[in-house]
């Protein structure tokens, strides 16, 4: 298994643009650079500013995808280079 980059972020951060900005920065780089690894994002089901954050930004719902036992409630968002 690779390495894991985590993005984390509060709800007071809500609303600034933080989340779309780090995220679009660190997609930039881990599908350029760093292309030798997949880019997945784990969300929460409920959390659907996360999910719309993840679709804008290019992801894929894995509808296949098995969620991780420390977040059974989490849903899988695939990046690939080839995004639009």
């Amino acid at each position: 298994m690779g390495s894991a980059c985590r993005l984390l972020w509060s709800g007071a951060d809500e609303g600034q643009g933080y989340a779309l900005e780090a995220s679009r920065a660190y997609l930039e780089h881990a599908l350029g650079a760093l292309a030798t690894q997949p880019v997945i994002a784990r969300i929460h089901r409920d959390n659907l500013e996360s999910r719309k954050l993840a679709s804008r930004l290019g992801g894929i719902l894995d509808d296949d995808a098995v969620a991780p036992a420390w977040s059974p409630q989490a849903l899988t968002y695939r990046f690939s280079p080839t995004r639009p």
